[in-house]
């Protein structure tokens, strides 16, 4: 990267690709003496970027952020609002009485089976939008049961999430038929068939000659993955796999996985929190680098396929190859599953009448688009 002038910068890239743009978006620009020992230490407390506003107080908890206008912000976004203050409040009831009260004028991930009680107040709304926030399966494939890829179709084909979409959802969930989520642009239904089927799911065992599996699944203790696990538990207990049930904090059970001591992990994750959507981006997110050999201990010969596959795209001039590639690695990962979300879910969001503003599939809440009513 070469700076032109004051407002230019020069990119030249290794090789040519269609995806710098999304690459770029990924990139938050920073002074570079913060980019030092030191400095950087006190980015937390006063970030400094290059967007419409500019930081006013954030609090010694790191739970309260105050941001105001800058003034001398040139870029493209028109900001209508001249103060936003956000503060990060744990208790789901807590934040919707924060809600209720006009202490706060919009909220972020509204637990679902509250979203009838804020709509029923006439002064509030609350919406969702399709995102790619999933719940997660990870499989520890470095070790039996799970270094055979029949055993995780089963566990999959096993679970009735339509029950799962209702139960723990609400209904603002869609069971998962691929890593991406069917109104992703890239999405391919892979050849693969994951759905609910117990027959299947019993054939896929006998297949791979597994008798009397008992195993552990560790589960994010987030409420809407806890009042999923006794469902998941009956159901793969009706087809004959014997599994208890250990639920912890996130990051009380990251060094358990990463130990290798865990046969299957159920949680969350969204890559898209960063800001960027592309299949390229999403795919190598779980299932190149570190976490395929970190976390699922997977050396199958289709963990490097996907790597060149995602490679491949990179330097990909075609867009029709492009979504090729997208297709083919979404059918790898169906068949082999290392990882595979049960369900994408959607992003929830309510706020004031006071506040014009969209549910975001992103970020729930995009206050750089909402203006006073």
């Amino acid at each position: 990267v070469t700076a032109v002038d004051e407002a230019t910068v020069e990119i030249q890239t290794a090789f040519p690709t269609q995806l710098l743009r999304e690459r770029i978006g990924l990139v938050r620009v920073v002074p570079e003496s913060l980019t030092e020992p030191g400095p950087i230490e006190t980015f937390d407390t006063n970030p400094i970027g290059s967007g419409p506003y500019r930081t006013q107080n954030v609090g010694g908890d790191l739970r309260s952020f105050r941001f105001e206008r800058y003034p001398d912000y040139n870029g493209p976004r028109e900001p209508a609002l001249d103060t936003i203050g956000i503060d990060v409040i744990l208790s789901d009831q807590s934040r919707i009485s924060a809600l209720q009260t006009g202490r706060v004028l919009a909220m972020t991930d509204p637990p679902a089976q509250s979203i009838e009680q804020i709509e029923n107040d006439p002064r509030l709304n609350a919406r969702g939008v399709p995102g790619f926030q999933q719940s997660l399966l990870l499989f520890n494939c470095g070790r039996p049961p799970f270094d055979d890829a029949r055993i995780q179709r089963a566990f999959i084909r096993a679970i009735n999430r339509d029950t799962i979409t209702q139960t723990a959802f609400f209904g603002r969930a869609t069971p998962a038929t691929s890593y991406l989520p069917e109104t992703h642009p890239s999405y391919v239904q892979p050849t693969t068939d994951l759905t609910y089927d117990v027959n299947a799911a019993r054939q896929l065992l006998a297949e791979a000659g597994a008798e009397d599996l008992q195993f552990e699944i560790l589960v994010s203790n987030l409420g809407w993955l806890s009042v999923q696990a006794p469902l998941i538990q009956a159901d793969l207990q009706a087809v004959g796999m014997n599994v208890t049930i250990r639920e912890g904090e996130t990051e009380s059970l990251v060094p358990v996985v990463t130990s290798g001591d865990y046969a299957v992990w159920f949680t969350v994750t969204d890559p898209t929190v960063f800001g960027n959507t592309d299949a390229e981006f999403v795919i190598r997110w779980i299932y190149k680098g570190a976490l395929p050999d970190t976390f699922n201990f997977w050396t199958a010969p289709e963990k490097d396929e996907i790597g060149m596959l995602l490679d491949e795209a990179l330097q990909e001039e075609s867009s029709d190859r492009l979504e090729q590639i997208y297709g083919d690695l979404q059918n790898i990962i169906a068949d082999q599953v290392p990882s595979f979300p049960l369900h994408h879910r959607e992003v929830l969001a309510a706020w004031s009448d006071e506040l014009v503003v969209e549910p975001d599939p992103i970020y729930g809440v995009n206050l750089l688009q909402a203006e006073r009513a």
